[in-house]
């Protein structure tokens, strides 16, 4: 399987949540940006996946059941 980006980090507000998190993220300027840069653990890439674990996660599921198994 192949994908793009990483997951979203829980309760950033849904997609548009998402745009305005990474808006602040590449902000250092930003009055919210080091509050929001700790809130995801001090570090945000949104270009990184990691495809082995996703794809582990998926065989553990089996066929047909591959359910919500991006987190953070």
């Amino acid at each position: 399987m192949a994908g793009e980006r990483a997951c979203p980090p829980e309760d950033c507000g849904g997609p548009h949540g998402y745009q305005d998190l990474l808006g602040v993220l590449k902000n250092r300027m930003h009055l919210e940006h080091k509050r929001l840069l700790e809130w995801v653990g001090g570090k945000w890439d949104a270009e990184a996946i990691d495809l082995n674990t996703i794809n582990r996660s998926l065989k553990r599921l089996g066929p047909g059941n591959a359910g919500d198994t991006c987190s953070r």
